[in-house]
């Protein structure tokens, strides 16, 4: 995989921390949107990052859309990542005494 994008830009920044945490391996082309951007069109028409390349030439645009299809592929991890949103989302409620409160019947 390739991901086009300089990681001053916070999407493309997040699809590369998301690559990185699925453990799957990408090339990096650090191009700019204003200085690149006809090494970019071929890949984005629209000339926009972040783009990730996929291994069969398909490009994906679009962070969401781009950690959408990762999440969608990667199920195991996909897993692991929904369980610890729900585990940090049960701490931050004991944490704020609603649960204890609740189960107490206050």
């Amino acid at each position: 995989m390739i991901l086009i994008g300089q990681y001053d830009s916070p999407f493309t920044r997040r699809v590369a921390i998301a690559l990185k945490l699925y453990g799957l391996a990408f090339e990096h082309r650090p191009w700019s949107t204003f200085g690149d951007a006809d090494k970019i069109a071929p890949y984005n028409p629209l000339r926009r990052v972040p783009t990730l390349v996929l291994d069969d030439g398909e490009a994906l645009i679009e962070s969401t859309a781009i950690l959408d299809y990762l999440s969608n592929t990667n199920s195991r991890i996909s897993k692991a990542f929904d369980f610890c949103v729900a585990a940090e989302n049960i701490l931050a409620l004991l944490n704020s005494g609603l649960v204890v409160d609740s189960c107490a019947g206050g």
